[in-house]
């Protein structure tokens, strides 16, 4: 079982997004939590046999330590983040922007989050974000509170974004909450969205 240890008090957590991948003779639990503008990423490595490979004296096996840390937003708080490539990146959202992380290695054996060219701010707040891993490129899907729904696809190896395609429901309004679902294509995508007005 793998455990979080407490540590000093940085921001109000506002999300949290937890998965798991195996590699190298390793089974790896992540943890990306949004505290105020930024992302912190936390992890537990356990290799097949079941020891963590990283254990040091002063913590136990299977404690989830903090690798990294950076802000993503200048004036935003982060309400949701993603995990888009199996820890390599992640997706962030808060307000009306969107930014991507990237983890790379550090020349003293540590990790560091870079953060990415981030999207352009949008005219209105994002509820969701959702990787769209049946695309033939890294593409996201992003909704809106206006009803919309757009579709970013990655140039440059993530350096660069673009709007690949955009639609609106017919009812125009501004939603209280959105959340994306369904298929891993946008021709798939299931969106369920609700307002406060009748």
């Amino acid at each position: 079982m793998t455990t979080m240890i407490s540590d000093a008090y940085v921001g109000d957590v506002t999300c949290v997004e937890m998965f798991m991948f195996s590699g190298d003779d390793a089974r790896v639990t992540s943890m990306l939590a949004g505290v105020g503008a930024s992302l912190h990423w936390s992890s537990s490595r356990a290799r097949s046999d079941g020891v963590d490979d990283d254990v040091t004296a002063a913590a136990p096996s299977g404690v989830m330590r903090k690798r990294a840390c950076a802000r993503v937003f200048n004036d935003a708080r982060i309400h949701g983040v993603r995990d888009l490539l199996l820890g390599d990146r992640a997706v962030c959202w808060g307000e009306r922007r969107v930014g991507v992380t990237r983890a790379t290695a550090t020349a003293g054996g540590g990790w560091a989050l870079r953060v990415e060219q981030p999207f352009a701010p949008f005219a209105s707040w994002i509820h969701d974000v959702r990787r769209l891993p049946g695309e033939s490129d890294l593409c996201v899907a992003i909704g809106l509170s206006e009803n919309t729904v757009e579709r970013w696809s990655s140039m440059d190896d993530g350096r660069t974004w673009i709007r690949t395609a955009r639609t609106q429901c017919e009812s125009k309004c501004l939603l209280y909450t959105l959340a994306l679902g369904g298929g891993e294509r946008w021709d798939d995508l299931i969106i369920a969205a609700g307002t406060i007005f009748n």
